[in-house]
């Protein structure tokens, strides 16, 4: 079924919208098979890359009931992945074949220098696929994701390493013409979904959302611990202006730095004058008062395994360090541990149940 509307471009006869309903072969032995599928082809002559290709398919529903937008063979129930540019700036589409394969290093030539060594997308191509037309059947083949010595996914500028897991038939690809195509997305059969590595498939059913490549969330990225989990019980991290890391859980009085291991590392440190109190969201304290401060420690349990804290005697005042329960001990005792040194220092911590004094500086 072709339309052609009431205007074209020049005196192109192509017409503007295509749709094509043929037999698919999904595998070899399909060919004998009444297997039926839909392309949607549509002409993009507004775009000079691609007015000499006439009209192109940017939507496939397969046999399989997969659904392909710009490629012919998806191999999940939805795959979006959309086809490679070359460093001229050239769609490479069907007017271009496979010159030859070498089926020992997965390498395949094509007629044409379609590849530069300083065009950034080239990368990008990592666990992509090509799509081979035979002139009968439409065949992906996974490329490969370039990572190991003598593996380059580029090996010259009209040439493509495949995964080493495919098979190379010269019969099947050499003169033949093909697509190259992105990872982009794709959603199995599950409603899984991956990002950027076209091996996503359905054996994949552990995440529901896997990203292969750098990924970056503008905005806070809460975890909840399974299916139930609200708003109030995840955890969550945010980055500041400034470059910082920050986290917060159900017990933090809103968003802490997070300390992280190297240099420049920091954690919260808050200047107290009076009775307190401690959070779990807070780490130095340092006490400025001229008279007893009694700091009242949080009732350790099993989540806060390991947490720490760290007091500072700025002032002349006492420090009085006192469990929540009669019960909970520190260093094997109960009751109130006093820090009387000016300048003082303890650090104390928590294996879930009491407290421990972990170490102690004194002037």
């Amino acid at each position: 079924m072709e339309y052609y509307g009431v205007e074209s471009y020049s005196n192109n006869t192509d017409p503007i919208v295509r749709i094509v309903a043929s037999n698919d072969k999904p595998e070899i032995l399909d060919t004998q098979m009444a297997n039926g599928r839909l392309d949607f082809e549509v002409n993009n002559e507004s775009n000079n890359l691609e007015r000499h290709l006439g009209p192109q398919s940017r939507l496939c529903i397969t046999s399989q009931g997969y659904v392909g937008i710009h490629n012919q063979r998806p191999v999940n129930t939805f795959q979006a992945s959309p086809k490679y540019i070359d460093g001229s700036g050239t769609i490479v589409a069907s007017d271009t074949d496979i010159s030859g394969i070498n089926n020992t290093s997965k390498i395949v030539t094509i007629n044409t220098t379609v590849f530069s060594s300083v065009l950034q997308t080239d990368k990008l191509l990592r666990c992509g696929s090509l799509v081979v037309n035979d002139g009968s059947n439409l065949t992906s083949y996974i490329i490969s994701s370039g990572i190991g010595a003598g593996n380059d996914l580029i090996p010259s500028a009209s040439g493509i390493r495949l995964n080493t897991s495919e098979t190379l038939d010269s019969g099947l690809m050499v003169n033949k013409d093909f697509t190259l195509h992105y990872p982009g997305l794709n959603v199995n059969k599950y409603g899984l979904v991956g990002i950027g590595d076209s091996r996503f498939n359905n054996t994949e059913t552990s995440y529901h959302l896997s990203v292969s490549g750098n990924t970056v969330v503008k905005g806070v990225l809460a975890l909840g611990s399974n299916i139930d989990t609200t708003t109030s019980d995840t955890v969550s991290f945010q980055a500041t202006n400034g470059g910082r890391l920050q986290g917060k859980d159900s017990n933090s009085n809103g968003f802490k730095n997070v300390m992280l291991e190297g240099t420049g590392s920091s954690s919260n440190i808050s200047v107290e004058t009076g009775d307190i109190s401690l959070g779990w969201n807070h780490s130095t304290i340092i006490v400025n008062g001229a008279s007893l401060v009694t700091i009242t420690l949080p009732t350790p349990s099993s989540t806060y395994n390991g947490r720490r804290f760290i007091f500072k005697k700025l002032g002349t005042g006492n420090v009085n360090l006192t469990p929540t329960s009669g019960t909970t001990t520190i260093d094997g005792t109960t009751g109130t541990k006093t820090i009387t040194t000016q300048y003082e220092s303890r650090e104390i911590q928590t294996d879930g149940s009491n407290w421990y004094f972990i170490s102690k500086y004194s002037p």
